[in-house]
């Protein structure tokens, strides 16, 4: 299909898309997307795939998948760029200004947190003796192996097991975090 072809074929197609699309948009709740750039989307998208159009049929079909899958997925590429249009849009610089004392009050109390549970972490691996448990400690927080399949192609491990001990540590940190609050604040 050459490129006139295809853009003849579009624009006859065009009330199709004028007709479905604000369907799509009101099922799957995509409000913040207009019509017109869902079909100049689709456009530019299907142009770049001019060649595999053998039939009008086979065009007809790229093209409304393409309108189709970008308003159903949320982290679809047109989504993600209408939803940083529209949180662009009314930001000035007079609000960055007034919220400065604000921020510097927000990353105070950000570290205190931070601190609080890298503190936390420290006692529990104090606390802890059993072998196994340390290693898949230092291998989680001091390695960075953070994923079930990470974590058990470093321990040579199956990685259902490996995301086992990973749960398991994270319920023990929990329970060890409930028992020094239990600990230092109800007496």
């Amino acid at each position: 299909m050459t490129k006139e072809t295809y853009d003849k074929y579009f624009t006859t197609i065009i009330p199709q898309m004028y007709e479905s699309v604000p369907k799509l948009l009101s099922k799957y709740k995509r409000q913040h997307l207009e019509v017109d750039v869902v079909v100049s989307e689709a456009y530019l998208y299907c142009l770049e795939y001019i060649a595999d159009f053998d039939t009008e049929k086979k065009c007809k079909s790229y093209i409304f998948k393409f309108i189709d899958s970008n308003i159903r997925w949320y982290n679809s590429k047109m989504n993600r760029k209408e939803n940083v249009n529209n949180v662009t849009e009314g930001y000035t610089v007079a609000e960055e200004i007034d919220d400065f004392e604000d921020n510097i009050s927000n990353k105070v109390q950000l570290e205190e947190w931070y601190n609080n549970r890298k503190a936390l972490l420290q006692q529990y691996r104090m606390q802890l003796t059993d072998k196994q448990k340390i290693i898949i400690y230092d291998c989680f927080f001091i390695k960075g192996f953070q994923t079930g399949k990470d974590l058990g192609l470093h321990l040579k491990i199956n990685k259902d097991y490996a995301l086992t001990y990973i749960r398991e540590m994270k319920d023990d940190i929990i329970q060890f975090e409930i028992q020094e609050f239990v600990k230092n604040n109800i007496r």
